[in-house]
């Protein structure tokens, strides 16, 4: 067992904090003794720790109480967040790498091509994408199919990734937050910078086109998506235009 002080000095956390720990019930002490000085132990210790954890992921102190709190999900939770540090990590290593090649570019000990500029930058995309619609895209299309658009993705030039897609896909949600009468000029619009933005990473047919729309709906983090940034309904919209144009 450890007095606050004691504890404190263990931790490295200040005997003001796990006042205030207590104080907002994140963090009680296992007693107070008769003399009114807190008692921790072992218990505490691997509490604390589960707290410090989730600062270091800036979670604020309500999101860690409430994540606590919830005892059957926290072993899912910290094994996803593992995950998550180790992709952090290994993107973090890329991106070393390349400030390396670019001192030594700068100092005349290397050329680098473009496509190697911003290889570390679309690594991080290519591994996000694949680790949320990897499987959908997989079970749909097949291997291939990912890998084929992952090698397109990663042939795409500076002005294509940093110039012309986010151009696009930003005209793209502007569109849709208005009300679209189909068939109209900005209906025909719409499925034209739909299917450019996918051409930039996708063999695109009608018919890859019109699944991946019908897939839109299913899937709550596709809906999500056009729904959050323009407005609800954006995402059925597009689908109704793209079924339209496709046809």
């Amino acid at each position: 067992m450890y007095l606050i002080i004691e504890f404190a000095n263990l931790t490295g956390v200040t005997v003001r904090t796990l006042r205030y720990y207590d104080e907002i019930d994140l963090l009680k002490p296992h007693q107070v003794n008769e003399a009114g000085h807190r008692i921790y132990t072992e218990k505490e210790s691997k509490q604390l720790q589960q707290i410090l954890f989730l600062r270091e992921l800036d979670f604020s102190l309500k999101e860690t109480k409430e994540l606590l709190a919830n005892e059957t999900n926290q072993l899912a939770f910290f094994e996803e967040q593992r995950l998550a540090l180790i992709a952090k990590k290994d993107h973090l290593t890329d991106i070393i790498h390349l400030i390396e090649d670019t001192i030594k570019e700068q100092k005349g000990q290397l050329n680098m091509t473009d496509s190697e500029r911003f290889k570390a930058f679309k690594n991080k995309q290519l591994k996000e994408n694949r680790d949320k619609y990897g499987q959908e895209i997989i079970d749909t299309y097949g291997q291939e199919s990912l890998e084929s658009s992952e090698k397109k993705y990663q042939q795409l030039s500076e002005k294509e990734l940093f110039g012309e897609m986010p151009e696009i896909e930003s005209e793209l949600l502007d569109l849709l937050k208005a009300d679209v009468v189909i068939p109209s000029d900005s209906a025909a619009r719409i499925y034209a910078l739909h299917a450019k933005w996918l051409s930039f990473s996708l063999d695109l047919t009608p018919q890859i086109h019109l699944s991946l729309v019908d897939m839109y709906l299913l899937d709550d983090r596709f809906k999500a998506y056009y729904d959050d940034k323009s407005g609800a309904g954006a995402t059925q919209r597009l689908h109704d235009i793209v079924h339209f144009y496709s046809k």
